[in-house]
Parts: C-alpha cells; structure tokens; sequence
C-alpha cells in the first residue's frame, strides 16, 4: 500500500468512526441538495466516496483507483461527452487540484445547458486562515489559484477564495457558460 492508499484508509477510518463528522456533512449536503436538478449527477475528486452515502445515485470519481469510487478520471480530462451531465459536483476537492482552470474548463464542456456545477469548499476568512494555518495540514497560498504540488491529497485551501470571491471577474470573464446562481458562507467555527 503507497502513501496515498494510505492516507485516504486513514481519512475514511476516521469518517467512520466520528458520527458527528458524518452528520455535519449531511447537514452541508442538504443545503445544497436543493439545487440539485433530476439527471445525471457526477461526482470528481471523490477520495472516499462519503458523498455516495448521502445520494446514492451518484457517480463517483476520483484521480486514483480506490475501492469507493465508481470510476478513475482526471477532473481536468474528465472521460464524459460535451454536454452529457446535469449536476457535476465537488465537494472538497477544488483546492486539491493542481489546475482549477482546467477543471471550471471541462466543468463548462460537459455539463448540459442549465447544467449544475456545485462545490462545497472551504471560504478563508481571517479567522478562518489563522486557525486553518495554525492546525491544519494543508498548505494555504492566497497569492495563487493553482495546487504547488502535483500530489492529489495536497493542497492549496486558498483556492476556492481566490476564484470565487477575491479573483470572480477573471471567473466570470473566462468561463461565461458557468453563472454563479448561489454563494453560501457559513459555519465560521467549523
């Protein structure tokens, strides 16, 4: 077994064992349960698949083979045809990826006109970053949207801040088919 095999074991175990982990996570998903549309829903960046627990019909996906995922693809090139998913989800997995730009790309490709791209990410608040930066594992660059490392379970947290609240017009000027129709911040101490 290699470091990542590992290291996701070591995250699902974890998931199992905290009951109050698994029901905060429920709570996050039916707030955003609502905008999900009927069709077919694609997950990526999945790691241990705990979304597949919540909406069962879902497809799962991740960069790696593990045993709680439907299928291996790359968020960037992801294996779908232009214009074949309804809802493309991703949950704690944008500030994983080494391209964000990329992915929002292919996001654009395959998702059916009135489609639903939705993420669920941490927002950097300063308290946020002060606490994230003090007992948090991974890595916090608030200067650039990309991951500084090329292994999927690193990280840049200040990813999804930078995109969709301190950089948005370079969002919205780069992917014009994806519009924003939500954003939530909540859960400060969480």
């Amino acid at each position: 077994m290699n470091k990542i095999d590992n290291e996701l074991l070591l995250r699902k175990q974890t998931w199992e064992k905290k009951k109050i982990l698994r029901r905060i996570y429920h709570q996050w998903y039916s707030y955003f349960h609502f905008y999900l549309k009927d069709g077919r829903t694609f997950e990526v960046s999945s790691g241990f698949g705990n979304f597949k627990e919540y909406y069962p019909k879902c497809i799962t996906s991740d960069i790696m083979f593990n045993p709680w995922v439907d299928m291996v693809a790359d968020a960037m090139q992801l294996p779908l045809k232009s214009e074949s998913i309804t809802n493309l989800v991703c949950i704690d997995g944008l500030h994983h990826l080494e391209n964000p730009y990329l992915f929002l790309s292919e996001a654009q490709r395959v998702l059916k006109e009135g489609g639903r791209l939705i993420f669920f990410e941490p927002y950097l608040s300063p308290f946020a970053y002060l606490i994230r930066k003090l007992f948090h594992h991974e890595d916090i660059n608030k200067y650039s949207e990309f991951s500084m490392s090329k292994t999927p379970l690193e990280a840049n947290l200040a990813i999804p801040t930078l995109i969709f609240c301190k950089k948005f017009e370079n969002f919205q000027n780069e992917f014009p088919r994806l519009k924003l129709i939500h954003k939530s911040l909540y859960d400060l101490f969480l």
